[in-house]
């Protein structure tokens, strides 16, 4: 008898049986529960994520736009006219639209060809860009355009040497 006491007193006045299918229950929803934060954290995790991505292609975007820009002022700044006499009287293209005409005639972003990228393609734009400045702008010396591209005077040399030789063969 006092086992059946004892055992009633464990299960708070109700049937072993009842006891045994609400702890079932219980531990059922609880599963359910653990499993359905998981599923939400899960989601929310992924849109993070999602986010992130967003954000960084955003982010990847602006600066290609920035150093787009930051290129073109930069060129624009080099393209400095020397005087002139007063009779002499010149109109020359701006070093930006003769860039600009290579860029697309080879395929290549402006701010690659005035970059750093050393792709043969985005190398052969850039040499042809300084043998055509150098051609079409007398005016401006290997230093001027070198400091257009980022490079060295010499380089432009090279360049302009090379594309001449292309050219004549």
């Amino acid at each position: 008898m006092s086992s059946d006491l004892e055992r009633e007193r464990n299960f708070y006045g109700y049937t072993p049986e009842f006891y045994r299918r609400v702890q079932a229950r219980r531990r059922r929803e609880a599963r359910q529960e653990a499993l359905r934060r998981e599923r939400e954290e899960a989601v929310a995790k992924e849109q993070r994520r999602i986010q992130a991505e967003l954000a960084a292609e955003y982010e990847k975007q602006a600066a290609k736009a920035r150093i787009d820009q930051e290129a073109s002022e930069l060129v624009e700044r080099e393209d400095t006219v020397h005087p002139l006499a007063e009779d002499e009287i010149v109109v020359r293209r701006p070093a930006v639209e003769i860039v600009r005409e290579v860029c697309s005639a080879f395929n290549v972003r402006f701010s690659e060809i005035v970059g750093k990228i050393q792709t043969p393609e985005v190398v052969r734009a850039r040499q042809h860009a300084m043998y055509r400045l150098r051609t079409e702008r007398p005016d401006m010396s290997f230093t001027q355009i070198a400091r257009i591209f980022r490079k060295d005077h010499t380089t432009v040399i090279h360049s302009v040497r090379k594309v001449a030789a292309e050219m004549a063969a």
